[in-house]
C-alpha cells in the first residue's frame, strides 16, 4: 500500500511549526525503532522539508527510496525535495 502521493503528504502538514516539530520528532523516533518502515521515513522527510530542513529531508527520503524505489509517493516526494 502506498501513501496518497508526495503533494498530499506535504499538504497534511500545513500546520503550525510547533506541531510540525512534534510530528517530526515522532516520525524520526519511529524510523529509529523500525528502520525498515518506509512510510515513517516518508513522513519524517515530509515534516523535515516543511520545517525547512532540506538536507535532513533529502537523507530521510533517500532512506525511504532505498527501502522501496518503486513507490510513486517516495519518487514524487524525492523529486519535490531535490527540486527545492
Amino acid at each position: 500500500q502506498d501513501l496518497a502521493g508526495g503533494e498530499a503528504v506535504l499538504g497534511v502538514w500545513e500546520t503550525e511549526p510547533v506541531q510540525l516539530q512534534s510530528q517530526f520528532t515522532y516520525w524520526k523516533s519511529i524510523t529509529q525503532e523500525k528502520p525498515d518502515y518506509r512510510d515513517a521515513f516518508v513522513m519524517a522527510a515530509a515534516t523535515a522539508f516543511q520545517l525547512g530542513n532540506k538536507q535532513e529531508a533529502l537523507e530521510l527520503i533517500n532512506r525511504a527510496y532505498a527501502l522501496d524505489p518503486t513507490s510513486p509517493t517516495v519518487q514524487e516526494l524525492k523529486t519535490i525535495i531535490e527540486a527545492y
